[in-house]
């Protein structure tokens, strides 16, 4: 019978616990390799690291490459582990025909799975990416519990229903090698992903037996009778469905008693569970009537989305609509109507006699999440480590991510200005301090990939020019010419920077020699991996 492994106790003597397991029972994956993660954290002490040389450990991780930073917090956050019997597996037939559910019926965006092929305790860790086009590929990381580190393998399969092919790939020392559906049976560990896939969605869709679910609800409230009606229409697909992205001011709750009535502490706990990277995780249902858009299935959701403060949330809407605002994103029937999903029922709290729209108001008020610089730090440089580790990030793109996050360069500048027209050209951003040293940094931005030096550590063509150029327009502010900006006039401790380039591609060798070109110069040049290091020595400074 599968179970759930909940990740406490990381530190008890679990290989003492195995060792009168027989080779088909099946053990916790995550909690070994959590505990092998753990120890290397804190260099092989038997203790779970502070919060501090964790978030450290894992942002170092995303520095170097955002998919294993990903997965090693995933591996930290996760909390629990379905551990099946090769028993509790589905058939790899059913495993295979069930694939396109997972395309609607999304599952979460990490979890894990244990179980045994081959006489062999394996742990999947599964990562659940859209894709831009549409559809979703699930990416699976197969951990061996007889060698934790080495022993890896990993899949991507692919729920699109619209482009199905490939199907499945599988990464390889070679790169990623697309695995046809009749030749999936034949290699065991991708059939076992793909069983282990199948077996969690039937955990988190299975079927409940109706007398065990008890809608209090619903028995408190009045019924709408008109969502009833559009619902029944739908699913006997004669009323078509939309799924879009809808600003969240366009909708409106049909019942603002019961969303007054819903305990704070029941949409505090839902809160964590309403984003996923960035991005909310729960489809409203909507319907228009009288040209609004109302909601009267979601409101946990509904109202979490709110106290997040999101502008634009992802919805089916049935029926016919006339709001403009909506990004159409697919059209069907039923098949697009998001599952039902059941929670405990908990006593609704008391509330006090005020307008109704005011108390909804401030109650989403107070619930607003703390302000808190170092969980902010923390999402700004993960973002930049993303940005930086995709081959297809530009130079545009780059400006515009430092100038919406400016402490990337200076938590303490005092103005920042993009685009700065100096002479015939333009800065790319510049940092003005109004402090006592009245200080200015031009700062011109290159390409994370691009190369800094020859092979023979001479400065390429492109950061010396990148240096003149810097140097250029100190001149000119210093001879206070006229083509500058009034509030570049006056006098100004100047300074240029050059960002290009990743630290990882330079030896160390090469790493002394910039050291050096730096040593006393007005004009230096760093890598994005020097703003990294500089917002990470920032948020462990914050943890303290």
């Amino acid at each position: 019978m599968p179970f759930i492994e909940e990740t406490g106790g990381i530190f008890s003597d679990i290989n003492t616990q195995m060792i009168n397991l027989p080779a088909h029972e099946p053990v916790s994956v995550l909690t070994h390799l959590r505990r092998a993660l753990l120890l290397e954290i804190s260099g092989g002490e038997k203790r779970i690291g502070s919060k501090n040389e964790i978030t450290s450990w894992i942002l170092k991780h995303y520095q170097e490459n955002p998919i294993v930073g990903d997965m090693m917090k995933a591996i930290m956050l996760v909390e629990e582990d379905l551990v099946l019997t090769r028993d509790d597996l589905p058939s790899l037939e059913d495993s295979i025909n069930k694939l396109y559910l997972l395309e609607t019926n999304t599952l979460p965006e990490f979890f894990f799975v244990s179980s045994i092929l081959e006489d062999v305790r394996y742990g999947i860790m599964f990562h659940r990416e859209h894709l831009k086009g549409g559809g979703i590929v699930y990416s699976a990381t197969l951990y061996n519990l007889q060698d934790l580190t080495n022993r890896i393998y990993r899949f991507d399969i692919r729920a699109y229903q619209a482009e199905p092919e490939p199907l499945m790939s599988a990464c390889t020392g070679d790169g990623w090698v697309r695995i046809p559906r009749d030749e999936i049976a034949s290699v065991p560990p991708s059939a076992f992903a793909f069983q282990c896939l199948a077996a969690y969605y039937n955990y988190k869709y299975r079927m409940l037996p109706l007398d065990s679910i008890i809608d209090e609800e619903s028995a408190n409230r009045p019924t709408n009778n008109y969502l009833i009606k559009l619902l029944s229409q739908a699913y006997a697909n004669k009323v078509a469905c939309t799924r879009v992205m809808v600003p969240l001011d366009a909708v409106q709750p049909w019942d603002i008693d019961h969303a007054l009535s819903i305990p704070e502490e029941r949409i505090k706990a839902f809160m964590p569970h309403a984003i996923e990277s960035g991005r909310p995780a729960y489809e409203l249902v909507l319907y228009e009537k009288n040209g609004q858009l109302i909601m009267d299935d979601d409101y946990l959701a509904y109202l979490a989305y709110n106290v997040i403060e999101i502008d634009r949330v992802p919805a089916v809407i049935i029926g016919p609509f006339s709001n403009t605002a909506v990004q159409v994103l697919g059209r069907g029937f039923s098949e697009l109507i998001p599952p039902i999903s059941v929670s405990p029922c908990r006593q609704p709290s008391s509330r006090p006699r005020l307008s109704k729209q005011d108390m909804l108001k401030n109650k989403l008020k107070g619930l607003a999440p703390a302000n808190n610089p170092q969980t902010q730090f923390e999402s700004v440089f993960i973002k930049f480590c993303r940005l930086l580790g995709n081959k297809s990030t530009v130079e545009r793109d780059l400006h515009k991510f430092i100038k919406a996050y400016p402490q990337i360069l200076d938590c303490h500048l005092a103005k920042l200005y993009s685009e700065v027209r100096i002479g015939n050209c333009r800065a790319d951003l510049v940092l003005q301090y109004n402090q006592a040293d009245k200080r200015i940094v031009l700062i011109e931005l290159e390409r994370h990939s691009d190369e800094i030096f020859t092979k023979t550590n001479q400065l390429r063509h492109k950061v010396t020019h990148a240096i003149k150029q810097v140097n250029d327009w100190i001149r000119q502010i210093r001879e206070n010419k006229q083509d500058i900006p009034d509030w570049l006039q006056g006098n100004y401790v100047v300074e240029g920077l050059v960002v290009i380039g990743r630290s990882r591609k330079l030896t160390a060798e090469k790493k002394e020699v910039l050291f050096g070109l730096n040593t006393n110069q007005t004009v230096k040049v760093i890598t994005y991996d020097d703003l990294l290091e500089r917002m990470h020595h920032l948020i462990n400074a914050l943890d303290q």
